[in-house]
This record gives structure tokens, C-alpha cells and sequence, in this order.
């Protein structure tokens, strides 16, 4: 199976949260709220599959494992009532 890794680093904070950068092969891959998921949504579109393992700029140790292809449809949300959760992903619907 094949293994990916990918840099996380925090580089803002907007009125809903943190921005997180993600670098895949020394590129930034994505920046994003959800930087985990937006990872395996990027990768899966560039054709790749299996793990997926993200660490924190600086960090030595792997932060979190995931199946690029399983996790593609998922992000986080969080809510008052449910709290923090992973819920299936949908694309934003195209109104034009």
C-alpha cells in the first residue's frame, strides 16, 4: 500500500477559526480550515490512494493516519449541541 505524508502549519486566524497550510512533495498542496481532510481530497483528486500521514512543521512524530480515499468524504464540523465531529463532506453546490 502506498504512503503519503504531508506538513501541517498554522499560518492565520480568520472570524471562524485557524488556517492551516498544507506542503505535500515541498509544494503547498492546499491551505484550509480542515487541513486533514482538504489533504485527502486534494490527493485524491491528483490520482493517489492508500495513507496518509500528517505532522506538524517542526514536529518529529506523525500527528494523525488516515485512508486518503475513505477520508476524502469526510470533514470536521463542530456544533453547541453535538460537539466535535467528522460528518460526511459534500461540494459546495454550483448556483450559477
Amino acid at each position: 500500500m502506498n504512503e503519503y505524508e504531508v506538513i501541517l502549519e498554522k499560518v492565520g486566524t480568520g472570524k471562524r477559526g485557524a488556517w492551516y497550510s498544507v506542503t505535500f512533495d515541498g509544494k503547498i498542496l492546499c491551505v484550509s480550515r480542515d487541513p486533514e481532510f482538504e489533504a485527502c481530497r486534494e490527493l485524491s483528486a491528483l490520482g493517489l490512494r492508500g495513507t496518509l500521514r500528517t505532522r506538524w512543521k517542526g514536529s518529529p512524530h506523525h500527528a494523525m493516519t488516515l485512508d486518503i480515499l475513505r477520508d476524502a468524504g469526510r470533514k470536521t464540523e463542530e456544533s453547541p449541541t453535538k460537539g466535535l465531529r467528522t460528518v460526511k463532506w459534500q461540494p459546495w453546490e454550483d448556483k450559477a
